[in-house]
């Protein structure tokens, strides 16, 4: 993106990443956070899901929170769909079957 100063004639780029031209072209501001920008667009584009940015950036980069999050999540159901087929696993053992009345009864 290019801006031009106040009663400039010439344009230039707004010379870092991270930045891009105001509304009306006539300065450069930061990107907001979430959303990043390489020297010369014209606007910030939103970071991808999964990643993050400061204020200001030029990239987006990974966001290690979130990541440690879905695997912390990932293990505690691992661990919990384990217990479920361990528990379905054990024998019971019978020891007699009989009938009192008209109940089974299994001891």
């Amino acid at each position: 993106g290019r801006w031009s100063g106040r009663g400039s004639q010439d344009c230039s780029v707004c010379a870092a990443a991270g930045q891009v031209p105001t509304a009306n072209r006539d300065m450069c501001e930061f990107c907001p956070p979430g959303t990043a920008a390489l020297v010369g667009v014209a606007e910030c584009t939103a970071c991808a899901i999964g990643y993050h940015s400061r204020a200001g950036a030029g990239t987006c980069g990974l966001d290690y929170a979130l990541v440690v999050i879905i695997v912390g999540m990932a293990v505690a159901h691992f661990i919990g769909a384990l217990d479920f087929v361990w528990a379905f696993r054990r024998r019971i053992r019978i020891a007699d079957v009989s009938q009192l009345g008209g109940q089974l009864v299994v001891t």
